[in-house]
């Protein structure tokens, strides 16, 4: 069993393990490139959740044997190597590539909107600006050039039922702009329909384009396509904010932070069932990393504070 979170590199300097960078680490069961593992997967699990670390028997007694001072100063010594590898372009390359393939995250440098941000705006509306709308539009557009993929046996179903819309509001429409937009659509369908046998691949196309144009999208191919891939890069980028190693280290630093001002190291514990075991019930509902900060003790956990906050403060 491995830890896939990269505080939990900072809490084994809490446990006493961060001499390891310092010492031969094989006497706690580790090596180096266990230890860059770890970090690198820490970090493409893209949760703010932390793990307390794991180690085998023979290692967790060496660390734990390590006075609290030792610990307090291993902190920043782990820390400095963490941040060392973290921040190489070696290891930078190699988790754009890993969120580019799990995610189809890519950096294009262009600005976007999240999700979130979105929606606010949407509640805010400012004249001109529209990122929800204009993540719909681009979704409808990448969701058009999909059907230029599908079989044409089964597109030529669709435009069929298309064709007969088309007709009927053709002649039925009451509003003079949708009645000449349909016949137009309508004429343009009879244009290309011979297509569906002799050139399918332009019928794909060319209806492709009829079928924007009925759901409000770009009336021109070059329009479809560039709206299509603007959404597609669009997404890419809104991935590579979210998954990128910033925005997911910065997370987990935040929990460091919060989880260690409501430590409490005056806590009384007792030994039942053969494990030690806090007498507050409430205490042994809480996470993991903060039980490893309470076995670390106060001097280290500080540590580990200040170094997060500092790197925080870099983000």
């Amino acid at each position: 069993m491995k830890s896939r979170n990269l505080v939990a590199f900072l809490t084994l300097a809490l446990c006493g393990t961060a001499l390891a960078w310092q010492f031969n680490i094989s006497t706690l069961g580790l090596t180096q490139k266990d230890i860059e593992t770890r970090v690198a997967g820490a970090l493409r699990d893209g949760s703010s959740e932390l793990q307390a670390p794991w180690l085998m028997p023979a290692g967790r007694k060496a660390a734990l044997a390590l006075s609290e001072a030792d610990r307090a100063a291993a902190v920043q010594t782990i820390g400095a190597a963490i941040k060392t590898f973290v921040t190489s372009e070696a290891f930078q390359k190699s988790h754009a590539e890993s969120i580019r393939l799990s995610h189809k995250a890519v950096d294009h440098g262009i600005k976007v909107y999240s999700q979130e941000e979105a929606l606010k705006m949407a509640m805010n509306p400012k004249p001109g600006v529209d990122p929800m709308g204009d993540m719909q539009k681009q979704l409808m557009a990448q969701g058009v050039m999909q059907l230029r993929a599908m079989p044409i046996e089964s597109l030529k179903a669709m435009f069929d039922d298309s064709l007969k819309s088309w007709t009927r509001k053709a002649q039925t429409a009451t509003n003079p702009k949708t009645k000449a937009r349909a016949q137009k659509m309508a004429a343009r369908a009879q244009e290309i329909q011979p297509w569906i046998t002799s050139k399918p691949d332009e019928f794909k196309k060319a209806y492709s384009v009829l079928y924007s144009m009925d759901n409000d999208g770009p009336e021109t191919d070059e329009e479809l396509v560039k709206l299509a891939n603007k959404g597609k890069l669009e997404e890419e980028q809104r991935a590579f904010n979210e998954h990128n190693w910033k925005p997911v280290l910065k997370k987990k630093l935040e929990v460091v932070v919060k989880e260690a001002a409501s430590v409490d190291f005056a806590a009384q514990t007792t030994e039942a069932g053969g494990r030690r075991k806090f007498v507050n019930p409430a205490y042994e509902r809480k996470s993991g990393i903060w039980k490893a900060m309470f076995r670390a003790g106060k001097a280290p956990t500080t540590a580990a504070v200040e170094f997060s906050k500092a790197w925080l403060k870099e983000l």
